[in-house]
């Protein structure tokens, strides 16, 4: 009898809200350069023009970029310029955050280059690998965790950290019924491991989860430093060949371009947000993993993207939320137990 479905989430856009990632990136670029808002309130409405009424972070999400450290980075990089500060300065000055939002997110597309490199973040001009880069992840970092080492008082804002989707006790009910329907569940993610076991843990959904199939940014790494390779994260397979397989068959995988046939025994079902899921859904079946995409559609990536997304046989469901998938998830979980 073959054993259960996998059943592997993203976190972020699928189970966890990202606006708290994107709030810190925008903190981030304000705090480098000397900028705020001043009242919490003045922030708020900063915050829904940037991410509401605009969506800045559709210039990144929707071409494959993490919305946490990859945000931030393209965020900065595209006001490094006196006049481009002394301009969104002006818009800040005179509440119009629509204004401001509208140069950010022109300053964003900008940098922006068509080509053919593995990693979005290279396409905007920004090396994973360079100073600059680890210095926008180390200043990220002391924001998302409030640290003593920043001004808040200079900020003036607080905000949510960690945000599910829907209320705890209803995110643990969905994923209990989906237990029910026959699946294991697992995560795939490009947050750090402490950013996501604490929260699901404290969110009191951390066990409804395979522990050994919950896998963050912390594998992607030390993967790269056993495969002496770069950017492991998605779109790269290794994640999800990770939560599907194991680290050490990952590991394989990629270093053999093929995965054991003899490990990929489960039928899996990956539930992402963004390209960079599909991305990393095509390559790991490339490589023989049985994995069925679906996506949840956020309305971030390009019209062009969403529809190839859609009409690709490696996509089962495209659904708004993941509440929305729950019927279909169900009865995918019942045929493959019906062909055990």
């Amino acid at each position: 009898m073959r054993p259960n479905p996998l059943l592997i989430l993203d976190a972020d856009g699928v189970f966890m809200d990202e606006m708290p990632y994107w709030n810190t990136a925008l903190v981030t670029m304000m705090h480098r350069f000397g900028m705020s808002c001043g009242a919490p309130a003045r922030w708020e409405s900063l915050s829904s023009a940037c991410f509401v009424d605009d969506c800045v972070q559709g210039v990144t999400k929707g071409r494959g970029c993490n919305s946490n450290w990859d945000l931030a980075a393209v965020m900065i990089r595209a006001v490094d310029d006196d006049s481009r500060r002394a301009a969104l300065r002006g818009e800040l000055n005179s509440r119009r955050y629509a204004g401001f939002a509208t140069r950010l997110k022109r300053g964003m597309e900008a940098l922006w280059r068509e080509g053919e490199v593995s990693d979005p973040l290279n396409r905007f001009g920004i090396e994973r690998s360079g100073a600059f880069f680890q210095e926008v992840v180390a200043e990220f970092q002391l924001i998302f965790e409030e640290s003593d080492e920043v001004d808040w008082a200079r900020i003036g804002w607080s905000f949510e950290r960690q945000v599910p989707v829907l209320p705890a006790n209803e995110l643990r009910a969905l994923f209990e019924r989906l237990k029910g329907a026959g699946y294991t569940l697992g995560v795939c993610t490009s947050r750090a491991e402490s950013e996501t076991v604490d929260p699901m843990s404290q969110l009191g959904i951390l066990d409804c989860f395979d522990r050994d199939r919950v896998v963050t940014n912390d594998q992607a790494v030390a993967a790269e430093a056993r495969l002496n390779l770069s950017h492991l994260a998605k779109p790269h397979p290794f994640p999800l060949l990770c939560a599907a397989l194991d680290f050490e068959t990952a590991i394989e995988a990629c270093r053999s371009g093929a995965v054991d046939s003899t490990a990929a025994v489960r039928d899996v079902v990956y539930v992402g947000d963004a390209p960079a899921d599909f991305e990393a859904a095509q390559r790991a079946r490339a490589l023989g993993l049985a994995v069925t995409y679906v996506h949840i559609d956020s309305g971030l990536s390009p019209e062009d993207v969403r529809e190839a997304i859609a009409g690709s046989a490696l996509t089962g469901l495209v659904a708004p939320r993941l509440a929305d998938c729950e019927t279909w998830l169900s009865g995918c979980a019942g045929c493959v137990e019906s062909q055990a």
